[in-house]
């Protein structure tokens, strides 16, 4: 399979250090810049499905992309959705407590009516053994969110929470993983920027 993994453009809670989680979010004019770039990077992959997380932000990068795949086959994905921070959802909470705790304490940490990162993990993981099954002679492009990306790299590459930084995509960062019937992978890209410079 080869795996193509997108993360979406800037967006003006980004900028500002507010947790989205799963409200839709708003581009910033550098976000229709880096989407626009980052479909264009893409438009000679010879891309056969695409699956989305449906919030707003990534629907729109997904579209963007898409336009130059009309043979494409599209599909909303739940399992793919940003981390639900409940109560941390629209404030600057959420940034300053995951730097307080570390990676792996905020990782556990559920927030009053939302989700634990472990529970993300689970998801992603679960949807990433999914297309692995499915997909195993075709190009798939992902278009998720950072926490989502993370968790799959490290569960792909198997690697543990010392390589985070390598792992974290900024935004509209593309990775390429060819990945073959035994679970071995490639490394084509990994969180490159290259098409946005």
């Amino acid at each position: 399979m080869r795996l193509i993994i997108v993360r979406h453009a800037q967006t003006i809670e980004n900028v500002k250090r507010i947790t989205m989680g799963q409200n839709g979010g708003h581009l910033t004019e550098k976000g229709f810049v880096q989407m626009k770039k980052t479909a264009e990077a893409l438009k000679d992959e010879k891309i056969n499905y695409i699956y989305y997380s449906s919030m707003k932000r990534t629907k729109e990068m997904m579209k963007e992309i898409a336009r130059f795949h009309p043979k494409s086959k599209i599909k909303s994905e739940k399992l793919l959705w940003e981390r639900n921070f409940g109560k941390l959802t629209g404030t600057d909470k959420g940034d300053k407590i995951e730097k307080s705790m570390g990676y792996e304490k905020f990782m556990k940490y559920r927030p009053e009516g939302g989700e634990s990162g472990l529970e993300v993990r689970e998801r992603t993981i679960r949807f990433y053994e999914k297309i692995l099954r499915k997909h195993e002679k075709d190009t798939v492009l992902v278009v998720s969110h950072a926490g989502n990306i993370i968790e799959m790299i490290f569960y792909i590459m198997n690697w543990g929470s010392e390589r985070y930084e390598k792992a974290k995509p900024k935004n509209a960062a593309i990775t390429i993983l060819e990945i073959d019937k035994n679970r071995k992978c490639r490394i084509e890209k990994l969180n490159s920027l290259e098409h946005l410079s």
